[in-house]
């Protein structure tokens, strides 16, 4: 359920930068950045993400090629 869509953003952003340094395949680190924007939609402003939740999050993650 929608908590709050406040810092989806900079989680989905620190995830993606956090994955590629680390050397995650692209369709990789965005579906890690996804579900982790998406578990902060899901957790009180300010509060960490559960690792947990974002686990359980990005297999529901579908990355599809454009064009």
């Amino acid at each position: 359920d929608l908590v709050t869509t406040v810092g989806a953003g900079d989680a989905m952003v620190a995830a993606l930068a956090m994955a590629r340094q680390r050397g995650d395949a692209p369709a990789d680190a965005l579906r890690l950045a996804v579900a982790c924007a998406a578990a902060s939609c899901m957790t009180n402003g300010g509060e960490c993400l559960s690792p947990g939740l974002v686990r359980e999050l990005q297999p529901r993650v579908r990355i599809e090629p454009v064009g």
